[in-house]
């Protein structure tokens, strides 16, 4: 077990560091053998360069001798000297053979460094090391004395080979420390610039994960304008924001747990109402017949409503059992549960068309008005003017709340239809108008707030015309 690898070093070799440790390297390599080879072809040209040269003033040596002759011996070690088997000059438009070697000689390359291009030079480096040294090669070049002239010698190439094959060592040793170094500095950038701050991006995502709901568990600022700091900023974000959906989730799982204590108790009392609004339904009085049904309808709907007040907080609301329902029967009944015509400081209009029928679930809708109507007499404190009017908008019916109360906060108005979020009451639970929203998706409309302002506000319901 000793001779496992470290934890630390198993996460750093799989991590971000290690590939752009590895990456790094093997750009700078690439780039070195790309600046390898038409250097290695400089220097095969810069060889043979240095040969015409030797060999040029091995022919100058041998002019300077007493009517050109030397001695066999003399000419062996000029040859030697110059590196080459046979030497050649080109002079007043003719060639001349100046020294030759005594032993045959088979050419296997020729080479004119006159017109030679990159490319040329470079697939003859190639030839040569791929030859392994025992080749001969025939190369022309210019002379360096005479201007207009040419020299051309035969040389083996054993001695080009183990040049090269030096210089290439030495060139792949400064390339690798060269690569080692850069490859260092680049990572060590990389890692405090990129590698760092996103292993402190991960690891604040981990904390996150494990404890979302710890406010000591957010990813500090840094101050950074680029990419990197956008993302540490949008994750302090996130964060902020899923721990107030978490807190939002816990208070609505305590309203699940408050309402479910006090659903039974609510439930029997209501029953208890029941009874005696059936004991009323009995009464010859003209009064109380008229008043009855109402208190009724009211009673079976604050059942209904506690039965279903848990619906919220553990799945959607149940489907809506639709059937054609006149609007402004509907509202009127909202109006009359909420007492609007016994309340003198309130200018109640219904000017929904009478005729206007709708598929919908009444109990539902009803749910819906009974919101945006107690949020518009609250919003103007029991005294001011309420309106409801309709409209027919491709093919949807549109139902007008409008009161003149002091609107809606600017602040609020983004938030409106989200739970625990669209309250402006202290006391106010915030999940009137997410209900409400709610219940009219589910009918296939939407609700929306049209206008607001310090003249008051108005909250348009749309509801499609045709099941």
């Amino acid at each position: 077990m000793d001779d496992m690898p470290a934890p630390g070093l198993i996460r750093w070799v799989m991590g971000l560091s290690a590939r752009v440790l590895l990456v790094t390297l093997a750009f700078v390599m690439a780039i070195q053998v790309l600046v390898f080879v038409p250097s290695l072809a400089n220097f095969w040209r810069d060889f043979l360069n240095q040969r015409l040269e030797a060999a040029h003033i091995a022919a100058i040596a041998r002019d300077a001798a007493m009517d050109n002759m030397v001695s066999p011996e003399l000419e062996r070690e000029l040859l030697d000297i110059a590196g080459v088997r046979v030497v050649a000059l080109k002079q007043e438009g003719a060639r001349q053979l100046v020294f030759a070697d005594r032993e045959p000689v088979t050419i296997d390359s020729r080479y004119d460094l006159r017109t030679a291009t990159l490319i040329d030079r470079m697939t003859a480096t190639f030839a040569t090391l791929a030859r392994g040294g025992q080749g001969t090669m025939q190369v022309v070049g210019q002379s360096q004395k005479m201007p207009g002239e040419f020299i051309e010698v035969i040389l083996d190439e054993d001695a080009l080979h183990g040049a090269m094959l030096v210089y290439s060592g030495n060139i792949l040793f400064l390339s690798v420390i060269i690569s080692v170094f850069t490859a260092l500095l680049v990572y060590l950038s990389l890692h405090f610039a990129i590698v760092r701050p996103m292993r402190k991006i991960s690891n604040a995502i981990a904390a996150f994960r494990e404890d979302p709901e710890n406010p000591n568990v957010t990813m500090e600022s840094w101050g950074r304008r680029d990419e990197i700091g956008v993302a540490q900023c949008e994750l302090s974000r996130m964060q902020m924001e899923v721990r107030q959906a978490l807190a939002e989730r816990s208070r609505l799982a305590n309203l699940g747990a408050a309402v479910a204590r006090i659903n039974h108790d609510l439930r029997n009392i209501l029953a208890n109402l029941q009874l005696a609004s059936d004991g009323l339904a009995r009464s010859e009085d003209p009064k109380v017949q008229v008043i009855t049904p109402r208190i009724m309808r009211a009673v079976d709907r604050g059942i209904r409503l506690c039965r279903d007040t848990l619906a919220y907080g553990k799945a959607s609301e149940p489907p809506p059992m639709k059937r054609q329902i006149l609007i402004g029967a509907l509202v009127e009944e909202v109006s009359m549960l909420l007492g609007l015509q016994d309340m003198p400081a309130v200018n109640w209009s219904n000017q929904i068309d009478e005729r206007l029928s709708v598929p919908l679930d009444a109990d539902q809708i009803f749910r819906v008005f009974h919101n945006l109507l107690s949020n518009g007499l609250q919003a103007m404190d029991g005294r001011g003017s309420l309106n409801v009017s309709s409209r027919i908008e491709n093919e949807l019916a549109v139902i007008s709340i409008t009161d003149n109360g002091p609107g809606v906060p600017e602040h609020a108005q983004d938030d409106l239809f989200k739970p625990f979020m669209s309250s402006t009451k202290a006391d106010g639970s915030g999940l009137g108008l997410a209900i409400a929203a709610e219940l009219v998706r589910a009918h296939g409309g939407h609700l929306e707030l049209a206008h607001s302002d310090s003249s008051g506000s108005v909250f348009d319901v749309y509801l499609p015309l045709k099941d």
